[in-house]
């Protein structure tokens, strides 16, 4: 009897044992995936930085060539009148001014001639100090050019690295989670982490919006300033535009340049098509649109073991943008177990809408953004196989349905 207790005091005790190392590893896994998930978000962030400087440093390029082109033609121009010039006063001969006076018997004829002799002076001088002005912001736009080259060469190097460092980090988040126990990774697992989480998530919800009481008047000043900067933009694109039919008209050498630059103004102005939402949330629903476009993986309310999914999943490449559905402030913006690196955005009103597994975090705690602000990206952060964004909207903590506000 007693040799069959010892047996069974044993096998409890070499269970809990496996179930202790197994939490212990479990944990430990979590932490280690939580730096890498942190570093791969931030490089990749650090990336996707220099490859929008590249493209804003090919764009500055492309810029101080046409007005290096735009410069050369208006001193060649510059050039040719004052030759004009040149040629009026040697048909006259060169003449003094006191000659021309002694030399006109008519007082009347002189002092037209004398008026003309002044005028050509003038206009000569003039000319002369703009050829001189156009020549030295020739010379500025081409040390520019350097400059920018240089810049240019340097964030191309800079990018290399960057994406070199990504693809390690990437190889040792795989190599971790091979690690890890099948099960691990499996689809109810990873439904099951979130549900761990959901306490956590909500106890945080509940202080972060409870100390968030200016943030209607927050949003109401963004949208002021934001009107204002637009406005301010439009005037300048009207500008460029006006200057580009000008340029035009006077070199038609250089009218296919300007007519790119009028096309790329015309698409900048029209290639937000994100639906500048203002209203209360409140209003909004069924005119919300989805924050990245994907496949739809899971659904609201997916039946799992542990209960149901209280936001959903949607399948999109990696790196893929995910913008924020409309304006608010950013009151989270961290590692989470479960949800990965996630970004919560407070819409006012107790409405709130949250990103999950992404791959970078483009935005801090207190920035207020706009409907269709790039937030984030798309990943695979917090232990899943395949990139994919987590999408949820909470009102006063409760999860309501995304499909039922989204179109």
């Amino acid at each position: 009897m007693f040799k069959f207790f010892f047996s069974l005091f044993f096998i409890f005790s070499v269970a809990n044992s496996h179930a202790e190392i197994s939490v212990d590893k479990s944990v430990l896994l979590n932490e280690q995936l939580a730096e890498l998930d942190k570093l791969y978000g931030n490089t990749s962030a650090l990336l996707r930085t220099l490859e929008n400087q590249t493209v804003k440093q090919k764009q500055n390029l492309a810029k101080i060539h046409s007005e290096v082109q735009v410069l050369t033609l208006e001193i060649s121009k510059q050039n040719d009148e004052l030759a004009g010039q040149v040629k009026t006063m040697y048909a006259m001969g060169n003449k003094e001014r006191i000659k021309l006076l002694l030399n006109q018997q008519n007082s009347i004829l002189a002092s037209r001639m004398m008026a003309y002799y002044d005028y050509l002076n003038a206009r000569r001088v003039n000319q002369l100090n703009s050829v001189s002005e156009t020549l030295h912001h020739l010379e500025q736009l081409k040390k520019q050019n350097e400059i920018e080259t240089a810049q240019f060469e340097q964030n191309l190097t800079q990018t290399k690295l960057e994406q070199n460092s990504v693809e390690s980090i990437k190889k040792q988040r795989i190599q971790l989670l091979k690690q890890a126990t099948p099960d691990f990774l499996s689809n109810e697992q990873q439904i099951n982490r979130l549900k761990d989480s959901e306490a956590t998530l909500k106890n945080l919800l509940s202080t972060l919006q409870s100390s968030n009481n200016n943030l209607n008047s927050e949003i109401e000043k963004a949208r002021e300033l934001r009107k204002k900067r637009l406005d301010a933009e439009e005037v300048v694109q009207l500008s460029m535009l006006s200057k580009v039919k000008i340029l035009d008209d006077e070199q038609p050498a250089i009218t296919t340049i300007h007519k790119e630059k009028e096309t790329q103004l015309k698409e900048l102005s029209s290639n937000d098509n994100f639906p500048n939402l203002e209203d209360d949330f409140t209003k909004l629903k069924g005119k919300l649109p989805f924050p990245v476009m994907g496949e739809l993986m899971q659904k609201f309310g997916s039946a799992r073991e542990e209960g149901k999914l209280d936001g959903v999943i949607i399948a999109a490449p990696e790196g893929t943008e995910i913008h924020s559905i409309t304006d608010g402030k950013v009151i989270y913006a961290d590692w989470m177990r479960g949800y990965g690196l996630i970004i919560i955005v407070d819409h006012g009103k107790g409405y709130i809408s949250l990103y999950a597994f992404n791959q970078s975090l483009y935005r801090k705690v207190g920035d207020i953004v706009s409907s269709g602000d790039v937030v984030a990206s798309v990943g695979l952060s917090g232990g899943h196989d395949r990139a994919s964004l987590y999408f949820g909207i909470r009102k006063k903590g409760k999860a309501i349905d995304p499909m039922e506000w989204c179109k």
